[in-house]
C-alpha cells in the first residue's frame, strides 16, 4: 500500500469513528430516550473523547509515516471504542425501545461483547510496540506472538440464546 493510500485510509477510518460517535449520540439521546441513564450519557462522553483522541493522534501518526504500527493501533482503539458503544445503544434499541424494529440486534450485541477485549489487546500492543513501531527485542517477541493469538472474541457458549 503507497503512503498515500495508507493516509486517505486512516483519515476514512477516523472519519468513520466521527459517525459512529454520532450515531451513538443518537440512540443515546434521541432514540432510547425512554430508558435513558445518567451513568450511560457519563460513559459515552468519556468514551467519544477517549476515541476521539486516538483518532487524531493514529491519524498524525500514519501521516507522519514514523511507527505506522502505532497509529493504526491508535485508530483500531478509537473504533473499538466508538463501536462498542454505538452496537451496544443499536442492541438496546431493537431489543428493548422498539422491539423487532431493527435487523440483528442479536448480532450486534455479540459483537459490542467483544469490544473491551480489543480495546485493552490495541492498548497493550501500543505499549509492546512503543517508540518505534516494532518490538524492542527478540525478548519482548514471545509477548507480542502470544499477544496475536489471543482469542479477540468471546466464546460461543456465551452467546446463547433465549
Amino acid at each position: 500500500m503507497s503512503p498515500q493510500t495508507e493516509r486517505r485510509l486512516a483519515l476514512g477510518v477516523g472519519g468513520g469513528v466521527v459517525v459512529a460517535a454520532v450515531l451513538g449520540a443518537l440512540f443515546q439521546f434521541g432514540w432510547n430516550r425512554a430508558i435513558f441513564y445518567s451513568n450511560d450519557a457519563y460513559l459515552w462522553g468519556l468514551f467519544t473523547a477517549t476515541s476521539l483522541a486516538y483518532v487524531i493522534a493514529g491519524v498524525a501518526i500514519v501521516r507522519s509515516g514514523t511507527a505506522r504500527a502505532i497509529g493504526w493501533l491508535c485508530l483500531g482503539t478509537a473504533v473499538a471504542l466508538e463501536s462498542g458503544l454505538t452496537l451496544t445503544k443499536y442492541g438496546i434499541r431493537g431489543m428493548v425501545v422498539a422491539p423487532g424494529s431493527l435487523p440483528g440486534t442479536d448480532v450486534a450485541l455479540v459483537l459490542a461483547e467483544a469490544t473491551p477485549m480489543i480495546t485493552l489487546g490495541c492498548i497493550v500492543a501500543i505499549t509492546h510496540v512503543f517508540p518505534t513501531g516494532r518490538v524492542l527485542s527478540r525478548r519482548w517477541r514471545w509477548a507480542s506472538s502470544r499477544r496475536s493469538r489471543a482469542p479477540p472474541a468471546p466464546p460461543p457458549s456465551s452467546c446463547n440464546r433465549t
